[in-house]
């Protein structure tokens, strides 16, 4: 595992210091990640062009907002990040005090702890997701599904039933990284009849799928579903 997933796993945090003040900056829990991604809207960061151009007219346009943006990464918990009083006061001491450089490689670096997309790619759970994808859709399912419309039935719920968290820890309680590859990465066993299974591409079958019509494999299949 490459330093982008250890920072991940370990929740790295960082720390700056302003004029003898201390903040600590911690990896963006989910409530912190959407929060964070209300204000960037209301920056009207154009990610469409370099994104060190568009964090540079961010900061020149709007510093408060930049600066607030920083104060709710600066928040650990719900009850920090939801305390207006105490986001406004850490905007206005940094935007009092903090250069506009500095200020934008802040922004920058809170962007990048926000993505993870590049240790999905680099450590090739990306291409595991697409290949379980791509299986998939050769196993014959006549078994109707409903719901996973929105966050709730995507991530809330399946992680709540599989790691039995509180709603407010997975929330706030764990960084959204960390949440992403768990569930980008967890163990899934496939199971495929042996007709399905012919028709799967043989360089998709590199992992743990299991032939469902194999007796040998029917210990396997009932641990599953236990």
């Amino acid at each position: 595992m490459d330093s982008r997933g250890i920072d991940i796993l370990l929740e790295r945090r960082h720390e700056i210091e302003v004029e003898g003040r201390r903040f600590t900056l911690y990896p963006p829990s989910l409530g912190v990640t959407l929060m964070l991604k209300g204000g960037l809207e209301l920056l009207g960061l154009d990610m469409a062009i370099d994104p060190v151009v568009a964090v540079i007219s961010a900061v020149e346009r709007d510093r408060l907002q930049c600066c607030r943006l920083v104060a709710l990464w600066s928040c650990k918990g719900r009850d920090e990040a939801m305390e207006s009083g105490l986001i406004e006061e850490r905007a206005s001491y940094l935007e009092s005090r903090v250069e506009s450089s500095e200020l934008t490689t802040l922004l920058i670096e809170l962007l990048s702890s926000t993505q993870v997309d590049d240790f999905l790619e680099s450590s090739g759970i990306a291409r595991e997701v697409e290949r379980l994808r791509q299986v998939s859709s050769y196993k014959k399912n006549d078994t109707p599904t409903f719901g996973g419309k929105t966050l709730f039935g995507q991530q809330i719920d399946v992680v709540l039933q599989r790691y039995g968290w509180t709603l407010e820890y997975m929330v706030w309680g764990v960084s959204y990284a960390a949440l992403t590859v768990l569930l980008a990465d967890r163990v899934t066993q496939l199971i495929l009849s042996e007709e399905e299974r012919k028709r799967v591409p043989l360089h998709l079958l590199d992992g743990d799928v299991i032939d469902g019509d194999d007796p040998s494999n029917a210990q396997r299949i009932a641990e599953m579903f236990s």
